[in-house]
């Protein structure tokens, strides 16, 4: 099994001094205990309470439309219409990203710079080449998680998705249960 783990947890609770592979207080790694059938089943446990989260699938997002590789943020506008995101790509066209209504869950923007431990995420599992394309997403990220936990699991039946749109300066984060509508002119 593969997971995040936080280790002072891990190792508190399994009460073992090795732990495989860590990295600051969280670690990713394949899970192997051998020990005992007990360790085994607090690590199942531990997958149930979130204390180890499933490994994040991110995937390109690719709408009909062609998108741009290199994309600037332009401006970005919450209303009671939605979540309108406008970008601006290297050869003037805009692309307008819309959440219509309240399907914008939750919206983050990041300096790309102060965003190191998630792009060294990226770069380690998707390789130098995620940095290429400027839109993806994900149903089983960190924010997502932390989203339903705030929500007290409010959308638990919903397929909510983490859209992230990689900008040559910023990092812009959605969470909708919705598929956005992408217009490029």
């Amino acid at each position: 099994m593969y997971g995040y783990i936080n280790c002072q947890s891990i190792i508190k609770k399994l009460n073992c001094d090795k732990v495989p592979y860590i990295k600051n207080t969280l670690f990713y790694s394949q899970v192997t205990v051998l020990n005992s059938r007990q360790s085994l089943s607090m690590i199942e446990i531990l997958f149930r309470t979130g204390e180890i989260m499933e490994k994040e699938h991110w995937q390109k997002c690719k709408p009909l439309n062609e998108i741009p590789n290199k994309i600037w943020l332009e401006s970005l506008l919450q209303d009671r219409n939605g979540l309108k995101i406008q970008f601006e790509s290297e050869n003037d066209k805009k692309i307008d990203i819309i959440f219509w209504g309240n399907t914008a869950l939750s919206c983050r923007i990041t300096d790309e710079e102060d965003m190191l431990q998630s792009i060294n995420y990226w770069s380690e599992e998707c390789g130098d080449d995620f940095f290429t394309w400027p839109l993806y997403k994900s149903n089983n990220s960190s924010f997502v998680k932390w989203f339903n936990e705030e929500s007290c699991e409010k959308f638990a039946d919903k397929n909510i998705e983490h859209y992230v749109f990689i900008t040559e300066d910023d990092i812009v984060e959605v969470i909708s249960a919705i598929a956005p509508q992408i217009i490029i002119y």
